[in-house]
């Protein structure tokens, strides 16, 4: 990473970063030094918050669920926490002036839970945290429709390979 940060980036031949990370509590400053970092040498930034994560592995949890004829939808399963470092991490992305797209919205809802599944049938997720390939597919188009600076940063990165 630090050579990235050192060398990479500083050489100016990068125009846009994705970040994304198992963010845990406390990251958010950390967070915030890695884009005062590279904010001098690139313009457009996204940073990804935290995905859904759940107690149990989410093929056990939705087979379970199944075999007892309830929704896929994964709700008391769901790590509460998860929810509070997505708001520091969107803090301090906001902070530094990058795009930011929580993860745990465009997924996630109070009323219906975590999709487990995807609409084909194919597990979301292959353990507690890590999508599927499927899984990864929904998670991107939700991020496409909902989250707007989702939006603006493709935009902004489809006009630069347009130059």
């Amino acid at each position: 990473m630090m050579y990235i940060l050192e060398d990479v980036v500083p050489a100016g031949e990068i125009d846009a970063i994705v970040f994304a990370a198992r963010w845990r509590t406390g990251d958010g400053p950390l967070l915030e030094d890695t884009l005062e970092a590279v904010n001098p040498f690139v313009d457009h930034v996204l940073v990804l918050g935290p995905t859904p994560e759940f107690a149990s592995r989410v093929p056990i949890a939705v087979a379970s669920r199944m075999r007892r004829n309830q929704s896929t939808a994964l709700t008391n399963a769901l790590d509460e926490g998860r929810t509070k470092i997505d708001s520091e991490i969107e803090t301090s992305a906001e902070v530094m002036g990058a795009y930011y797209v929580s993860l745990m919205q465009v997924l996630c809802s109070e009323v219906g839970g975590c999709p487990g599944l995807t609409s084909s049938g194919a597990p979301m997720q292959f353990d507690y945290t890590h999508f599927t390939l499927p899984g990864a597919r929904v998670a991107i188009e939700r991020a496409e429709l909902l989250a707007p600076d989702m939006s603006e940063f493709l935009s902004a990165v489809e006009n630069l390979s347009r130059n």
